[in-house]
Parts: C-alpha cells; structure tokens; sequence
C-alpha cells in the first residue's frame, strides 16, 4: 500500500507566492510517565489557555501578512479531545480567515478517544488508519491538520505518527498504534504554480519504513507519481516536522536535514525552494536557554538564494553556537533562540519567490520574527516584538549568575547581597538591547572587540558574574544605587559622595586602566572603577601611572581639563573582601569610602 496519500486542494487553498504569516507554538508541555502520554490532568487548563493564546496571536498577525496561513503546535501539545474541540471552535468562527492551515499533535489517545475524533464531522483518516486498525491495547499519537477552506468549510485530517521513539518503543505494557500513510497537501500559489506540504511527527523524521527512512519513501513515492503522468518532476514547498524532542540536535535528526536538501538524491522530487519547519516543545518554563528540547527553526537550501544575515534579531543563522559541530553550515538555518516557553510569529519568504544576483544578497528568509509569552508575565526575552541577539545573550547569562550569598553563605551580610542581585537583575531587565550592549562594551576590553553578541562566547559568562557581584556590594552599601546613568554601570552613594561606577573584567589590571582610558565617558561626580584580573589580585598604587595625565592629585570634584583627576581604581579583590568583613551595610558603606576617598 503507498505510504503517502495526496490531498488536492486546488482551487479550494491558496498561498501568496512571498511572503507566508506563520505562528509558531512552544509550550511546555508536561506528560504523564506513563502510555498514553498525555497532558498532566493538573496542566490541561494551561495548555489550553496556551493554544487560545496562540491562536488569539495568529488572528492578530503581528507578522504583518494578510492572515496567518500556516499555525503549528508541536508533538504532544494538545490535550485529547478538549484540545481538539478548542481548536474547532476557532476555525469554526466567522473571525478566523479562509485559506488558512493549524496543524498540531495531540497527546495519547485510547481507542475510544481515538474512534470520537474520527467520527467528529469533516474529519478524514487514511484508510489503513481507522479505528479498526489498533490491536486490544493499543493507544495513537497523531497530528491533526485542519484546513479552512476559500468555501469557508473547515476540514481535518487526521495522520498517526509512524515510528514510535525510543521511550515510547520501550514501555512494554501497552503498546504506540504504528500509522501507515501521510498526507500530503496540495495547493496553489497566487501565479498558479503548485504548493505543497506535509507534516511528519518528531521520530517520523529519522525512522524507517520497509528499510527506507520516512521522507526517502515519500520522495520515492513522489518521483514515481510524476513518472507516471510524464512530468519532468514534483516539488514541496513547506514540510514540518511537529516533535517532543528533548535531543533536536541529535546527530540523526541534523544529518537527515541535510540529506533532505542534497538534490542529488530524489532528483524529480525538487526541493530547492522548499522550506523545513521544525517544532518543539518548549525546553523551560521561563524564558532562558535549556540543553534539551526547544530548537525551533526555519530551514532552507543553500541553493534558495537567502542572505545569511550576521546577527539578527530573535533568530541566529545557525552557527557552532546552536549546532554542534556547525553541521548545517552549508544550509540557510535560522535557528530561534528562545529555548523557554513562548510563541513564534514571523513572515517566512518562499524562496520560489527569491530574485536571483544581487537583489537576493538583502533577501532574508524569515521577517518580523516576533517572541511572545503565553501569559502577561514580563520579560524582556517574550516582548510580543523582535528580541536583538544581545539582550537575549545579556539576560540569559544574568539567569545563570550564582549570588553571593550562596558563594559565600556564611557572610554576615549574604542576605543583603542576594536582595541587591534581585534589585540589580530588575533593573537591568528594563533596559533596552543598545544599553545593554554598552554595559558589556565598558565591562571588557575582550568583549568590547567582539563583532556582534553572536560572537561574546564563553567570555560573557564570567565578565557579567564579576559585574553581577560587584555591583551586588555596592549596592548593599547603598539600597537606593541606581542604574540610570547610560554611561556607567551603576550610581551609588559612598560615604557623603554620590559616585558612578564602572566595572571591568580584563586579563591584567593594565588592560583594565587602557580600557577605561579609551571609554572613559565624561561625568559631573567622581568615577570609581572597581577592577578585576585573571587571576582575582589587588589592586596596587603602581598600576595608578598608567593612568596618570598630570601631575593633579585626586579630587572628589571632576575637572574640565584633568577629568581623570576625578578617577579612582579599586581592585574586586579589595571590594569582596570588605563585604566579608563588613557586619552591616553601614559598615560596609564606610569601608568602600574609606578605600576610596582616604
């Protein structure tokens, strides 16, 4: 029996021939340890709130486009039934546009279940798929596609996933229903040209069928179909790939990426212009970055003719920060950043729609790639607007920074640090990407050198630590510290003088007196530079000359021609240890003014 069975919409689904609206979920999904996977029943009315919100989104079209033609929830996302009913209900409505295609996978479904969803009206199964199919214990994991149609007539098909994974090849006390077909979806463009798309369930993408990958068979499939109707070849325009997958950079699933776009294998099935779509499931509640899940991406053939932009905003075009070994190099890969749980919206470009020569060279494949949350939470890494690669860098290593009341838990004033950190971390959320990216040009002269924050690397983490912990001391001599300054990184009060802060993090204290040379901003109250080297050192009066410009000696007032008469350098080293000896943030106050202005 053939593995794929086409769908002919013509006539009936239309796409632009450019730009497509796609709205992207990534929930975190939680499952029972146990088949049929299913949403936790604590967490059903939170994923359902989830897919209002996400559908509340694709109505908005914060991409831009005349309607979001394409929605898409990953593997799992759905919750049984009531997801499904939800679903409908949106679709069903006058507000939701024609033309227009959400595709989703529910979660485990008994036989029972399993028979209501295909006996809900409009509803269609591949034939070797119905209900009569599953064995006694049985359980399915399928995507359904709705279609809502020009007519206004609202479709779905339902596709059970094909290949189980391994935890769910495993468990040995029932048993995943294994589909027997795929759907594949043909439409139209606007200028008439052909459209086509399918869906494949997360392992789908890597697992066999009679010794074949999946999406070889279907390529044969689809070679032999233009063989017989004597067409020079077929071609797909979108294929998604829905998973709940907590390894998406897994070796197998990068190596069949790149294998689906080598043209040389199934040369009558085109997809040079084809689009990949890969969905998953959030990786962590909150915005962050998370090893496992998450991963979303848009990719397309190096032959599309994209522009490899060097670091936009919101997505990355792949690279060795997000790909291990930089395995899809050659392809066009932007890979989204945000690995916590959010909504995706961009417009995507059909490369069909690409000029070739210069004209390509400014032509990215994803615009107004927008994050958005699932709740009002705020956090500058969900803004429901773009997000620049150095704001999601900045507050992502932000997250990881471990207090100094848990570094030093037994200092008197551990309570009060971990207070400040909370201060220093809710302020700095406020500020916007350009701010940001001026902190961390005055933090270090290492990162200072740095391109763009696609290329800050590993050196980030410790820079922004040090900031992080230094500024916790000041501020916990001084609860009231602001942030306010753009040209420093912090505004305390010590002693009876207000004073701007700048910390910087070098290999040598040297590096860090030329830093501040070059960077020094002009200020009306004295400046104090609290350094740290490599290897954590005082700070000594010797390192003073490589800053000295006169003769002058150091003055609480700024001057016009000598502004470093008002600078003072001390070393982190000095700043940590009075906050260990400090019992009080008084006492703590008056030592960091002594150190200073003695």
């Amino acid at each position: 029996m053939p593995l794929v069975e086409e769908i002919d919409l013509t006539g009936q689904l239309e796409f632009p021939e450019t730009l497509i609206g796609m709205v992207v979920a990534q929930p975190y999904t939680e499952l029972t340890q146990n088949e049929p996977f299913r949403c936790l029943p604590e967490r059903v009315d939170d994923q359902l709130r989830a897919i209002s919100r996400t559908l509340d989104i694709s109505l908005a079209r914060p991409h831009g486009q005349e309607k979001t033609h394409f929605t898409v929830f990953p593997e799992y996302s759905i919750p049984g039934l009531r997801g499904v009913a939800l679903v409908d209900d949106y679709l069903a409505s006058d507000e939701w546009p024609t033309g227009t295609v959400v595709i989703g996978g529910v979660d485990g479904l008994i036989k029972d279940d399993y028979v209501s969803l295909l006996e809900a009206g409009a509803t269609a199964v591949h034939s070797s798929n119905q209900a009569g199919e599953l064995q006694p214990g049985e359980w399915v994991n399928c995507c359904v596609t709705w279609i809502k149609l020009s007519s206004g007539v609202v479709k779905k098909w339902v596709q059970p996933k094909i290949t189980p994974s391994y935890l769910e090849a495993v468990l040995s006390t029932q048993a995943m229903y294994r589909g027997k077909s795929v759907f594949m979806f043909k439409a139209h463009l606007r200028d008439r040209r052909t459209a086509r798309f399918f869906t494949l369930v997360c392992f789908d993408w890597v697992g066999s069928v009679g010794g074949k990958v999946i999406w070889n068979a279907i390529a044969e499939e689809m070679e032999e179909d233009a063989q017989r109707r004597h067409a020079d070849s077929n071609s797909v325009s979108w294929t998604f790939v829905i998973q709940h997958n907590d390894k998406p950079n897994h070796t197998a699933f990068l190596e069949q990426i790149k294998a689906y776009f080598n043209q040389t294998l199934h040369p009558r099935l085109v997809r040079n212009q084809a689009c990949l779509v890969m969905v998953n499931r959030a990786g962590r509640k909150d915005p962050g970055r998370s090893s496992e899940y998450a991963g979303a991406a848009v990719i397309n053939s190096s032959l599309a003719g994209f522009f490899k932009q060097k670091c936009p905003a919101t997505f990355s075009s792949g690279g060795s920060n997000y790909r291990p070994n930089n395995q899809l190099e050659t392809l066009s890969d932007c890979f989204f950043r945000e690995a916590g749980a959010c909504i995706h919206s961009f417009a995507q470009r059909n490369a069909a729609s690409v000029v070739g020569g210069a004209v390509s060279k400014a032509v990215s494949p994803v615009e107004q790639a927008f994050v958005h949350a699932f709740d009002d939470a705020f956090d500058p890494r969900r803004p429901g607007s773009p997000v620049p690669c150095s704001l999601k860098r900045f507050h992502d290593e932000l997250d990881q920074v471990r207090t100094l009341a848990e570094a030093h838990p037994n200092a008197s004033l551990a309570h009060n640090a971990k207070a400040s950190l909370d201060h220093l971390v809710t302020s700095f959320r406020q500020l916007e990407a350009t701010r940001l990216e001026n902190i961390v040009r005055l933090l270090s002269p290492q990162l200072k050198a740095r391109k763009n924050a696609e290329e800050w690397g590993g050196e980030i983490a410790s820079a922004l630590t040090m900031l992080s912990h230094a500024l916790s001391v000041t501020g916990v001599a001084d609860a009231a510290q602001t942030f306010t300054d753009p040209g420093f990184h912090a505004s305390p009060r010590l002693g009876s003088t207000d004073v701007n802060v700048i910390a910087v993090r070098a290999t040598t204290h040297e590096e860090a007196v030329k830093h501040v040379r070059d960077e020094l901003p002009r200020s009306r109250i004295p400046i104090t530079v609290i350094s740290r080297d490599e290897d954590n050192t005082e700070w000594i009066p010797e390192f003073g000359n490589f800053m000295a410009r006169s003769d002058a000696p150091y003055s609480r007032e700024n001057s016009i021609t000598n502004p470093e008469a008002a600078l003072r350098f001390v070393g982190y080293h000095s700043v940590l240890a009075a906050y260990l000896r400090a019992k009080t943030p008084a006492e703590l106050n008056q030592e960091l003014s002594d150190a200073l202005f003695k």
